[in-house]
């Protein structure tokens, strides 16, 4: 069996200390424990953030019948400085997660230093060796940053979720995908191209539950949402564009309303 591991963590505590005006910049590895250590995989780095949510997707293989355990080690990326910082790991039972998350319960695990948790799902996955390019712009979106003297626009950027839902349990989930950079001062922003593994994205499912949530950036990691829609892989292919930068047929529009998401043109491979 595959299995697609997804990370958050908790009430990490700030490498630089509770005076400093620093706060840690943090991201994952998981390393799997059979033999020794071996690294499977690594996340995003999330800014400003003592409470992250990653977006990239961990994989491994399981066997249900048998133990597998995989130790994640958090780091706080110190970008321009000598040496990154160690932010605690945990090591956790991969049958735990699995279990818990079957139930649609997440599976927390308390890092070794006492400093947090590191929160961990994990559903079945299939490779299908799949992508998705896309670019999104955004078209007329609400300035809330206007700032001193009228000056200064809004800094969006945008995250994708897909949904989970737990029938036997009665609940649902999003699960984190992708994060976009933000651009800076821009109303009508071009996003850069983005090409994603269908396994990632959407399960392989073009017309599983997708969010596309805005965001407005903020220096201090506290980003103000500005609305969010919900479609599907399929419906973001119906919606593409046919006229042009400015085209408005067919848009996604978010909620609240008058912000709007266009996508310019996408393609799907097949490798």
């Amino acid at each position: 069996m595959r299995l697609q591991l997804s990370l958050e963590a908790s009430a990490l505590k700030n490498t630089s200390g509770r005076m400093s005006r620093r706060v840690a910049d943090p991201y994952a590895e998981v390393y799997l424990l059979d033999d020794g250590e071996e690294l499977i995989g690594t996340t995003d780095i999330v800014e400003r953030n003592l409470s992250p949510k990653w977006y990239t997707p961990i994989f491994l293989d399981f066997d249900p019948n048998s133990n597998l355990w995989i130790k994640v080690k958090l780091t706080d990326d110190c970008s321009g400085r000598n040496v990154n910082i160690d932010m605690g790991s945990a090591m956790v039972d991969v049958s735990a997660i699995y279990k818990d998350s079957q139930d649609g319960n997440a599976h927390k695990a308390p890092l070794d230093d006492g400093s947090g948790s590191v929160i961990l799902w994990a559903h079945e996955s299939y490779d299908l060796h799949s992508f998705f390019n896309f670019k999104f712009r955004g078209l007329h979106i609400k300035n809330i940053e206007i700032g001193k003297l009228g000056l200064g626009s809004t800094d969006p950027f945008y995250e994708v979720y897909k949904k989970h839902s737990y029938l036997s349990a009665d609940k649902e989930r999003w699960q984190l995908i992708h994060r976009c950079k933000k651009i800076k001062n821009h109303l009508n922003p071009m996003w850069e191209e983005e090409e994603l593994n269908m396994e990632a994205f959407c399960d392989n499912d073009m017309d599983k539950d997708i969010k596309i949530q805005l965001w407005d950036y903020q220096n201090s990691g506290k980003h103000r949402s500005m609305g969010e829609v919900e479609t599907s892989t399929s419906e973001i292919v119906e919606k593409k564009t046919m006229r042009g930068n400015a085209d408005r047929t067919g848009a996604l529009m978010f909620k609240p309303p008058n912000i709007v998401l266009w996508e310019r043109w996408r393609r799907l491979l097949l490798k």
